[in-house]
C-alpha cells in the first residue's frame, strides 16, 4: 500500500500521453483499460495528483479519456445495413437502447489513433463486455474523485471543449445520466436471471449493468445533495430556481 510520498512518485505519470493513449482505443479482449483506470483510481486519492491530472491539457488528459468510455455505443441494426425494397415498406423498428437513451455523444479528446484497431470490424460499435467493464471502472474512478475534491463541480462539469464540430460536448455528468438511462432500459429488456434458457452469460451482462446503475446512482446523489440542498425554511421561489438549475445541469 502506497503512502503519500508513494503516490508523488507516480506523479509522472499523469504528464505522459501513453496513459491517455491507452485509454483512447476502442476496448477489447486484453486491453490495458481497466488497469489504467485502477491506477487513476490510486492516483487521485491524493488532492494534489487530482489536481494536476485535473489540469493536463486536453489532447493528453486521462480523465477526459476515462469520460469518454462513459459514451454510449451506437448499436447498429440490420435492417440499415440492407437496402430497403421499394415496394413494400417495412414496419417501423424498436428503438434501441442507446436511441432511446439520446444516441451517442460526441466524444471529447483522446480519439482513437488513426490506424488502431483498423482490422477489428465493427467491433467498436459493439456493447460488449470489455465495454461494460471500461464504463464501470470509468465510473468508479469518477467516484473516487469525488470523494477526493471539496466540490463535485470539478468532476462533474468536466469537458475539454463546450463543442466540437459543432457539436455539443457532454460534461461527464450528462453522460453519467444517459448511461444510467441506458443501462436501466438494457435491464428492462434482458431482465437479471439469465432469461427463459437462465443463461450464464446474459446474467453476468445484467450482474455487470447493475454495477454501473449503482455508481451512475451515486455519482448523481452527489450532485443532488451539492446542487439542490433541501432546506425546509428556503422561500419556494428559491428552491423552484435551484431545483430548475439542477435539472438543466443534466442536459438532454
Amino acid at each position: 500500500r502506497l503512502g503519500p510520498s508513494g503516490l508523488e512518485a507516480l506523479a509522472p505519470a499523469l504528464r505522459r500521453p501513453s496513459l491517455c493513449a491507452l485509454l483512447a482505443v476502442a476496448p477489447l479482449r486484453g486491453s490495458l483499460h481497466v488497469p489504467c483506470l485502477q491506477l487513476l483510481q490510486l492516483l487521485v486519492q491524493s488532492p494534489r495528483l487530482f489536481q494536476l491530472a485535473h489540469q493536463v491539457h486536453s489532447d493528453q488528459n486521462a480523465l477526459l479519456a476515462a469520460a469518454n468510455l462513459l459514451v454510449v455505443p451506437s448499436i447498429k441494426s440490420e435492417d440499415a445495413e440492407q437496402p430497403t425494397p421499394p415496394a413494400a415498406a417495412p414496419p417501423p423498428a424498436m428503438p434501441t437502447a442507446a436511441a432511446a437513451s439520446g444516441g451517442p455523444a460526441p466524444m471529447d479528446v483522446c480519439t482513437p489513433v488513426e490506424g488502431v484497431g483498423a482490422d477489428v470490424g465493427d467491433v467498436e460499435d459493439e456493447d460488449g463486455p470489455e465495454r461494460q467493464a471500461c464504463r464501470a471502472a470509468a465510473l468508479e474512478l469518477f467516484c473516487r474523485c469525488l470523494a477526493t475534491v471539496p466540490r463535485p463541480d470539478a468532476v462533474l462539469n468536466l469537458r475539454g471543449a463546450p463543442t466540437v464540430q459543432d457539436e455539443v460536448v457532454d460534461t461527464v455528468l450528462q453522460r453519467v445520466v444517459l448511461l444510467c438511462h441506458h443501462e436501466l432500459l438494457c435491464l428492462g429488456i434482458h431482465g437479471d436471471d439469465g432469461g427463459p434458457w437462465r443463461d450464464a452469460a446474459l446474467r453476468e451482462c445484467a450482474a455487470r449493468r447493475s454495477r454501473s446503475v449503482d455508481l451512475s446512482l451515486s455519482i448523481l446523489s452527489s450532485f443532488v445533495w451539492q446542487a439542490a440542498p433541501w432546506a425546509p425554511d428556503a422561500p419556494q421561489a428559491e428552491a423552484d430556481a435551484t431545483q430548475a438549475e439542477a435539472c438543466a445541469a443534466l442536459g438532454r
